[in-house]
């Protein structure tokens, strides 16, 4: 993935063998707390086979993030507003293309608050991993889980985790896993009324089946699914099963207007 700089956020475009044409979806793929686009690295090469690729790096996160930082902590709807830009442009640009937010634990809140703002750029959501599971919503609570899910991922899913996780750097990573605790998820995704798929690892703690089904409740004719054997960074243990369910799902999509 070779990077694109912005004023207020970093774009990661996956390549490709074969250039996406202008009917394929748009993924736009949107990272949890304390990450980067690296936790999509290994899915956004498999999804390049059925679409157009991006990963952000949010205000904050990622490689040289100490470097960039914003002066305040930003809440998920500043975050997610960071965003727009470069959808209003994708849609401009690939108007055939249905435009699909493809976002992993806190990466789900950026998704769903820009979709219920500018339905009208997004065509579809899918949820990895959704947060924040109400029976844990402290800071402790979340810590324990997301510990247990650690020791337990692949060798190479931890060390690009932990990797990030030093960039991210712990005074950061608190103020905005704050922000993702305050975020109303449940409130919020009731409002949404778009295509919608859950998904999650079989074992992620982070996100049982009881929450995530929950969520998906929330909207009319949303599906949910389990990754055989995942957890809750299965974007990236799990790369090819997760496209795999991701692509089926933009089947059954068509692209919004271009505005």
């Amino acid at each position: 993935m070779t990077p694109r700089r912005s004023s207020q956020i970093r774009f990661f475009h996956s390549f490709t063998t074969t250039p996406a044409t202008s009917a394929e979806p748009s993924y736009v793929l949107l990272h949890g707390v304390g990450l980067s686009h690296r936790s999509f690295s290994r899915l956004a090469r498999e999804l390049a086979r059925f679409g157009a690729v991006a990963a952000p790096d949010f205000p904050g996160f990622g490689l040289g993030a100490r470097h960039r930082r914003p002066a305040q902590t930003l809440t998920v709807e500043e975050q997610a507003d960071s965003l727009i830009p470069f959808l209003r442009k994708t849609r401009t640009e690939r108007p055939g293309s249905p435009v699909i937010l493809v976002g992993h634990s806190m990466g789900v809140q950026f998704a769903l608050d820009a979709a219920l703002r500018r339905p009208d750029l997004v065509d579809g959501l899918v949820f990895v991993g959704p947060v924040v599971d109400p029976r844990r919503p402290t800071l402790g609570g979340q810590g324990l889980r997301l510990l247990r899910d650690f020791v337990f991922e692949p060798l190479l899913t931890s060390v690009m985790a932990f990797r990030d996780y030093l960039h991210c750097g712990t005074r950061w990573y608190v103020a905005e896993a704050r922000q993702m605790l305050a975020y109303p998820t449940l409130t919020r995704v009731a409002g949404y009324c778009g295509p919608l798929l859950v998904l999650r690892g079989e074992h992620d703690p982070v996100a049982p089946d009881e929450w995530s089904a929950r969520v998906a409740r929330r909207v009319h004719g949303a599906t949910v699914g389990d990754i055989p054997g995942g957890r809750h960074n299965v974007v990236h243990s799990h790369p090819q099963l997760t496209a795999d369910r991701i692509a089926e799902f933009a089947l059954t999509l068509q692209a919004g207007p271009a505005t």
